[in-house]
């Protein structure tokens, strides 16, 4: 029994780290930086005439795995505002799609943060029980590890159910930068819609493991 459902658990987990990693953070390690910085995009982007469809805000906290606000705000990392570089400039704007498509999909938005927050916060939840019960030896340490990976693996799956909703907001944003046409150069939104895209794949791994497989020298998260 622990050994078949430790089997079942570790197939979600593999199957999302290798995609994640072929068709999400390759292609976040080769992008390059920008010629404008993402707050500068930002004001270009609110100052179209479609500025009033964005909103966002620079959090001096923010709780991890929270990238809107329950009223549909995008939290963009201060620290980043900034920043040239590629990868994480298409990470905060991913959260202004997400934004995008809180103004007429609340609920789904909603879903997948709750998803995306239980995947920071679920796993070492439990692993802290886990290694607990089995330090205690009321837990031998394999069905601890079972029972880990049966979290991760759920995560991972849940992940991949609420992709939709991560695939609208990656094109939601993508649309905006591809009509405004806000970089100067073509090669510049290519490599940037690129990014954006590529997090979408990235997202299938649990927040509190996705530093693990994105650093050193790799993507910020």
């Amino acid at each position: 029994m622990r050994r078949l459902l430790l089997i079942v658990s570790l197939l979600p987990i593999i199957a999302a780290f290798a995609i994640a990693h072929f068709l999400g953070i390759r292609s976040i390690r080769k992008a390059g930086e920008l010629s404008m910085d993402l707050g500068e995009l930002l004001d270009k982007l609110k100052a179209s005439d479609t500025g009033d469809m964005i909103q966002f805000n620079y959090p001096k906290m923010q709780w991890a795995g929270t990238p809107v606000t329950k009223n549909g705000e995008a939290l963009i990392n201060l620290k980043l505002k900034d920043s040239r570089k590629t990868s994480e400039v298409a990470k905060e704007l991913s959260k202004i799609g997400l934004a995008l498509v809180h103004r007429t999909h609340a609920p789904m938005v909603k879903w997948r943060i709750s998803v995306i927050r239980a995947g920071y916060y679920l796993p070492p939840f439990v692993a802290l029980i886990t290694v607990f019960g089995a330090l205690a030896g009321r837990l031998p340490i394999m069905w601890a590890f079972t029972v880990f990976a049966t979290v991760v693996g759920g995560c991972c799956v849940m992940l991949w159910l609420s992709r939709a909703v991560a695939v609208e907001a990656a094109e939601a944003i993508v649309f905006l930068i591809e009509k405004k046409h806000i970089l100067p150069r073509l090669r510049e939104e290519e490599d940037l819609v690129d990014a954006i895209r590529a997090w979408v794949w990235v997202s299938l791994i649990p927040g509190i493991v996705l530093p693990l497989m994105t650093k050193p020298n790799k993507v910020i998260e």
